[in-house]
């Protein structure tokens, strides 16, 4: 369980995602919330953020996702990891969104 990121802006406001939830929040200098977003997960299970960066306007978001592969012969969910970076644009619009791997683990 990852319980969040925090960045700041140059004009002092805040951005936190919350771990693997998913949730962009952002907050102005006064602590009202501002905007809040879901990171696109498509298919996976879950997003596991572990790095938050503001730069050149944006907002860029790394971390993990786990998907469900496929299943075993006993009807287990055989997981895939793949890394995955984000951009948001600081008004919470989706930029892009990229995600890396192989068959094996793989994580930002």
């Amino acid at each position: 369980l990852y319980l969040g990121l925090s960045a700041t802006d140059t004009n002092g406001n805040l951005y936190i995602v919350s771990g693997n939830t998913g949730y962009i929040n952002k907050y102005d200098p006064s602590g009202a919330l501002v905007w809040m977003s879901t990171l696109r997960q498509g298919t996976s299970n879950y997003i596991a953020v572990k790095s938050l960066v503001v730069h050149q306007n944006a907002l860029f978001l790394a971390g993990d996702k786990e998907w469900v592969l496929g299943e075993t012969e006993n009807g287990e969910p055989i997981y895939e990891t793949d890394a995955v970076v984000f951009k948001y644009s600081l008004s919470g619009a989706y930029r892009w969104g990229r995600s890396f791997g192989t068959k094996n683990e793989d994580q930002a």
